[in-house]
Order: structure tokens, then sequence, then C-alpha cells
């Protein structure tokens, strides 16, 4: 508006002055790139290309590889049962306990946080947990951060149209997997959608051989009903109580092995803009979103109490974390301009113990949970750092605590032909590809 309405201003007191017409081209042309340059540099373009352009060492300095990492396994090796929560965050529980609510929309969750029993990491004194960074703030993002401690940068516009090439997924990484393979770990992943969106099918081959329990897998094994010839598809494929009836049935399986097991679990019920609505089911809130919260929080909390019944119970370690936060527009618009969103964790019957003073004002990432889920494990980890990720069992700060918010952003948002190179494509991975496995 002000570049529309300076020409004619401009013009009049020129006019005025007598100065020559040539005079105001260029003067209007000067003022017409000063305020682009302004506006550029308000929307962050110039931090872009500076991210384009200049490479942070810090990619290469605080990189920890973990194959030169000692990691030492306890004798009875701890099954986990790891559960990634579709756009979980602690901002869904009340004020009073550190959330944003009037109501807690997440009251069972809450209660696991604040168990004396279980572990949750948080920013402040209350509930709390992960920031959230750009390279981090979607599923297959999160997943990566998760399992690999390293943000996930692809070189396509839309990553969740990213193919995998040959089935090679950040062929350079070492993941979870990929560790737990080695040490005769049973690996399953289930979710209610299809693995191939955004390649998630590939990342878990690729990373440990992960058996796919996804929407196809079911489709192709009679879990899923035909109707007027094709498969039911509900939501993302099948809801969450639905999913969570089958885990039982897997892990009562798989728990029968002479093998110890990591399965993960995905969530989706809770997914924007409206979550999944269950026609049978009680309205417990008048938003749509809001009842799916509520709803998604009672079955991860009655599947919870169901796995801590069950004979694996004593050698099983839970963990719940949110994969990012909500990127529903509207459910956020009365939040205090000063709240802080983060995402949710809780560890149940961990290995390592820790003070509760020691889990509050943690800055952290969702890549951190790399090196403490194994800690939780009972893993010895040599320097406690893995990847990008830091045990947060440790003493060590995290990469987010030494560089601060900004610092550590604007590393995460830069180019890096480090990370190119050594994970994108990397035709040696450190543990060979590996073709997913069958159930037992």
């Amino acid at each position: 508006i002000a570049a529309v309405l300076y020409y004619p201003a401009a013009r009049l007191v020129l006019t005025r002055h007598k100065i020559r017409k040539g005079k105001l081209i260029l003067l209007t042309a000067a003022s017409f790139i000063l305020i682009l340059i302004f506006a550029l540099g308000q929307i962050g373009f110039f931090s872009y290309l500076q991210g384009l352009f200049h490479e942070s060492s810090i990619w290469t300095e605080d990189y920890t590889d973990p194959n030169d990492v000692e990691l030492i396994f306890p004798e009875k090796k701890q099954n986990v049962i790891y559960i990634v929560l579709e756009s979980m965050e602690t901002t869904y529980a009340d004020t009073a306990n550190g959330g944003a609510m009037q109501e807690n929309l997440i009251p069972n969750l809450t209660d696991l946080v604040l168990d004396a029993d279980n572990i949750s990491f948080s920013h402040s004194r209350r509930i709390g947990g992960a920031s959230q960074f750009g390279p981090l703030a979607w599923t297959a993002a999160s997943l990566v951060g998760q399992m690999g401690g390293i943000p996930l940068k692809l070189p396509v516009d839309d990553p969740n149209a990213f193919n995998a090439s040959n089935g090679e997924y950040l062929p350079g990484a070492t993941m979870i997997g990929d560790i737990l393979k080695d040490e005769g770990y049973y690996l399953e992943m289930l979710m209610g959608s299809s693995a191939s969106f955004a390649s998630r099918d590939d990342l878990y081959a690729m990373h440990g051989g992960f058996v796919m329990t996804d929407y196809s897998y079911l489709a192709r094994n009679g879990y899923i009903p035909i109707i007027d010839g094709k498969y039911e598809f509900d939501f993302w494929g099948i809801n969450d109580r639905r999913l969570f009836e089958i885990a039982r049935e897997r892990l009562t399986e798989i728990s029968r092995q002479d093998q110890p097991f990591f399965v993960s679990i995905l969530t989706v019920d809770t997914h924007f803009p409206e979550g999944y609505q269950y026609e049978d089911r009680e309205r417990l809130q008048q938003s749509n979103y809001a009842n799916s919260i509520m709803w998604s929080d009672r079955d991860v909390a009655e599947f919870v109490a169901w796995c801590q019944e069950q004979s694996f119970a004593d050698n099983t370690t839970i963990i719940l974390t949110g994969d990012h936060l909500s990127m529903d527009k509207t459910f956020f618009t009365d939040l205090p301009a000063e709240y802080q969103r983060r995402i949710y964790n809780v560890i149940i019957n961990s290995v390592q113990d820790l003070p509760q003073e020691r889990q509050y004002q943690r800055l952290f990432s969702v890549m951190d949970f790399y090196p403490t889920t194994l800690a939780a494990m009972g893993v010895k980890i040599e320097g406690d750092r893995l990847a990008y990720g830091t045990n947060l069992f440790s003493d060590q700060l995290t990469l987010y605590e030494m560089m601060g918010e900004s610092d550590f952003a604007e590393m995460l948002g830069s180019h890096s032909s480090f990370y190119s190179d050594k994970f994108l494509y990397n035709t040696e991975a450190s543990t060979g590809h590996s073709s997913a496995a069958t159930q037992p």
C-alpha cells in the first residue's frame, strides 16, 4: 500500500519543487527497492538464503555417529511398547497442571505424567514436553527424529510425496531399529493407515526390517471387511479402537516368542481438522476435535492398563510420545500469547530411574528420544549422545540447551551438504538394507 501511494505523493512534492521527471523515477525505484528489501526481511527471506548457502559447522562438529558409540545392553533385555500419538500435546491438559484448557481433555494421560513411578520430561515444572522445529514438524519427520536422532530434510517440495529410491530411506543413518535388530530384537510397527504414505514402509524396512502391520496388510489378511466390492476405508484406514484391538492380539502372540521385542504403534484418531468421530460413542465435548482428543485419551489409557496386566509387563517399558503439535488452524486461537505448546511424553516402567527434579526445566526436541529410549531400556550409552540426540537421563546438555532456540532452529533449517552426503545419498547403509520381516 505504501508503495502504491508513494508515486503520486512524490510526484506532487517534486513537481512543486520543479525536480525533473528522471530524478523522480530514480527516487521512486530506489524507494521500491528499499520497501522490497524490508518486506523480504520481515518474512525471513534473507535468513532462508543464508540457510541455503551457509552450512553450520554444528552439522559435523556435534554429530555423534552411533556406529562409533559403545552400547552396553543389560543381560536381560527389556521389551518396549512405543506408542506414537497423533498430534498429542500437553496443551490439552488443564491450566492447573500446565496445559491451556479450562477442562482437562487428557485426564488419563495427565495422570500417567503425574504418577511418581513414571518419567516425563518437561520444559517447566508442570506437565510439558518437547519443542517443535521445522524439519521435525510432521509425522514422518518426527518418526525419523525419534528413531534416528536426525531431522528429515528431503529434496522435494511435498515431503509426504517422497518416494525412496530403490527402497533406500536415509541409507546412511543408523537408527534404533538397526541397533535392536543386531541385538536380536523382534520389531513390529502397527498403524491403521497405509505405511506406503510418505514412504514409511521404506523407512521401517530399511532400518531394522520391521514387520509392517498397516492398513494394507490388514486388508490382505482378512481384518477389514469388503463392502460393495471394496475394502472398508474409514478416516485414514481403520480407527484407533480397532487398531488397539489388533495390537492386543499381536502382543499376546509376540510375547510368546523367546525373543525380546520392540513394538511400535502409531495412532491417528486425533488428526486435524476434526479428528475421528465414533457414531456409537457418547459425545464428551461440543467440539469434534475436543471429542476425538478425549476419546483418544481413554483408548490409550485403557490399552496401557491392559499391557500392565499381561505376563510380559514386568519386563516391558511403555513409552508414549506425541509425533508433533496439532496442525488444526482454529482449535488454538484462544490460547494466551505467552503459552508454550509442547509435545507430550511419558515413560512407564523405565529400567533407569531419575529423580523428578531432573525431569524438569529441560529444553529438548524429539531427536533426544532416540538415546533416551535406549537408556530407558537399561542400555548404557558411551557419551550419552547418538546422532543429534542427547540422553535425557544423563547430565549432558541437549543441542537445544547448548545453542538456544534461535540458533538451534537456524541450524536445523540450514542447508547441509554433510546431511545430504551422509544420510540421503550414502549408498552404503551402516547395517545394510533390510527387507521387511514377516509375522511369527
